[in-house]
């Protein structure tokens, strides 16, 4: 639980665009997904974000933006 809440923590002070790094393997039930992205995707301070997942030994970029209000 205690990375859970830093990560949350974190994702809601970002700013701009948000980097992200991860494994195939580790897409769903991760801190990740279960906390961090939720927190960057409602944070208004967060512009969009590039996530970059593992796939076969390459890297492969998945972009996310922010809906306009």
């Amino acid at each position: 639980p205690i990375w859970k809440n830093l990560s949350q923590r974190y994702a809601k002070a970002a700013k701009g665009k948000g980097t992200v790094y991860i494994s195939k393997a580790s897409r769903k039930g991760t801190i990740f997904t279960e906390s961090e992205l939720g927190a960057l995707l409602q944070n208004p301070n967060v512009t969009s974000i590039e996530v970059h997942v593992l796939e076969e030994g390459k890297w492969v970029t998945k972009n996310w933006f922010r809906p306009k209000n």
